[in-house]
């Protein structure tokens, strides 16, 4: 009786475990949709931001931000960045 008890405890933990998955994988999609929604007011943001810069930053206040930045905009631009849909 005890070894049954013991499978039933192991199956409802598995299947919390599997459900508690699912509900995180249904948020994760979630927030991506919301990100890739959201993703061309964040570039035209940036590239603002990173033309400001170039007009009234001098280069030898240049920073690691602003290398970010020319790389962020560099890789949601650049015409050969492979996208796998899955």
């Amino acid at each position: 009786m005890k070894s049954y008890k013991s499978l039933l405890n192991v199956m409802a933990k598995h299947t919390a475990q599997r459900i508690g998955d699912d509900i995180l994988a249904e948020k994760k999609r979630e927030a991506n949709a919301r990100l890739m929604a959201a993703a061309p007011d964040l570039l035209e943001a940036l590239q603002d931001i990173v033309s400001f810069w170039d007009e009234h930053v001098p280069t030898d206040c240049i920073n690691d931000m602003h290398k970010k930045a020319r790389a962020a905009i560099a890789k949601a631009t650049a015409p050969t960045y492979k996208v796998e849909i899955i």
